[in-house]
């Protein structure tokens, strides 16, 4: 990511207005070309947009909060931060209650049902 990546694009894109939720790819396509990395200003608390799949990634393999937090807003927010949504050590104790649901012993007991569910 270079710093161009984080330059204020167009003013007006705003992922909530009319235009981009009637037509959001072509406002997606518009964002990775010229601004992929979006700031909008215009919610409490603010927030980036990412449209390159390189960069979610990154931020979904960003465990550790350096690039990515939520203290830089996930998406336009309307109440307090909770749970998944929240950095380490806020969520600590929300993670532990989901834990044993994802260990590999559930995963394979749970298979069919995770498969049909896909499927």
């Amino acid at each position: 990511m270079t710093e161009s990546d984080f330059a204020e694009a167009d003013a007006k894109y705003n992922p909530l207005s009319e235009s981009v939720l009637d037509n959001p790819f072509d406002a997606y396509r518009d964002l990775r070309d010229s601004c992929p990395v979006h700031h909008t200003a215009d919610f409490r608390p603010d927030f980036f947009t990412l449209s390159r799949f390189q960069d979610v990634n990154s931020a979904l393999e960003d465990r550790d909060g350096c690039t990515w937090s939520a203290k830089f807003g996930s998406s336009p927010q309307f109440n307090r931060a909770l749970g998944f949504n929240q950095d380490p050590p806020e969520n600590n104790e929300f993670r532990k209650m989901f834990r044993g649901w994802f260990s590999a012993t559930v995963a394979n007991r749970n298979r069919g049902l995770i498969d049909d569910t896909i499927n």
